[in-house]
């Protein structure tokens, strides 16, 4: 107790009930209140952190009224106070023969006969690809971007997968969704996004027509 009456009546405006001093009216509420912050877990804490998008799905709302983002899910990849990056994995382009793709990359092996789904990254540096893709198939520039989620941005990835054999999840993006400092914070505060965790699962498996919905019934069900 003697502990507790320590942490109270460590603010002005103290009064004195069975020797141990507690705080009056408003210092009483704010004595409360930092009282029971400190008997919270470190897990719960930190989950206050401003930054915690990272590998999470940012998932456009109804009301939101930019039509480039409308319907659209994202996923975070990074997320500091630089800033956060994201792909938005929902908006398929078109399905282009593996062949084209050679071409266009200037990759001579020996392509597959299939055609690979291109989606709109995101407004981003249009004429960039990216490639996020599940672990079962890296090589030494895959990047860990999330449990059972990669990034890899080179050729030999992309000639794997046009080549047939490379991960068994792929959403091959021109371009990237990105935010500066405090800016993706601000549109969070207007409720233009929700966001619910992402599984490799959900990311690779879910049909991309489905997947604006599917993701809101994710977060129907996080609340």
């Amino acid at each position: 107790m003697q502990t507790n009456c320590a942490i109270l009546s460590s603010l002005r405006g103290v009064v004195n009930f069975n020797g141990c001093d507690y705080l009056s009216d408003k210092g009483l509420r704010l004595g409360i209140l930092l009282f029971l912050l400190q008997l919270l877990p470190a897990s719960l804490a930190a989950k206050d952190d401003k930054y915690h998008l990272s590998e999470n799905l940012l998932v456009a709302a109804p009301t939101m009224l930019d039509p480039r983002f409308v319907g659209t899910v994202i996923y975070i990849y990074e997320h500091s106070d630089k800033g956060a990056m994201g792909l938005i994995i929902n908006r398929l382009m078109a399905r282009v023969p593996a062949k084209a793709i050679a071409e266009q990359f200037k990759i001579s092996s020996d392509i597959a006969d299939i055609e690979v789904p291109i989606f709109w990254g995101g407004p981003v540096q249009i004429s960039r690809a990216f490639i996020l893709h599940s672990s079962d198939y890296i090589n030494n520039e895959s990047k860990a971007v999330g449990q059972g989620v990669m990034l890899t941005n080179n050729d030999a990835m992309l000639a794997a997968i046009l080549e047939g054999h490379g991960p068994t999840g792929v959403v091959f993006a021109m371009g990237y969704a990105g935010w500066g400092p405090g800016q993706l914070e601000g549109e969070l505060f207007r409720q233009d996004w929700i966001n619910v965790p992402a599984t490799p699962e959900f990311i690779f498996g879910v049909d991309p027509d489905l997947m604006w919905v599917a993701a809101q019934d994710l977060y129907s069900v996080e609340l």
